[in-house]
């Protein structure tokens, strides 16, 4: 997964944020798919995580992404999971987070 995520983004400053985090990502699918739960042990470091990690990648040269439009994604996102009429626990909100990030 990470060798086509490389290979589709190519070269820039979020790729490496994106690599440290994918495996996370993957690991969450897999404890959700076998239990229906995302814990908040794995989802609130992950956030923690993709936000100190995407904005360092921000600073440097090169980077493609704006934080204005990352927030409103992650806001986007956390307002479906609101209104969505679904019970979200905790940890699949701050998944859904980290995704509009």
């Amino acid at each position: 997964m990470c060798a086509l995520l490389a290979t589709v983004t190519g070269p820039h400053p979020e790729l490496l944020a994106w690599l440290l985090l994918t495996p996370s990502g993957m690991l969450l699918a897999l404890v959700d798919a076998s239990v229906h739960r995302l814990p908040d042990a794995l989802t609130l470091p992950l956030a923690g995580a993709a936000l100190a990690l995407l904005a360092a990648a921000s600073m440097l040269p090169g980077a493609r992404g704006s934080w204005t439009t990352a927030l409103l994604g992650a806001a986007a996102l956390g307002s479906v999971s609101r209104i969505s009429g679904h019970e979200w626990g905790v940890g699949a909100r701050l998944a859904v987070w980290v995704v509009g990030i």
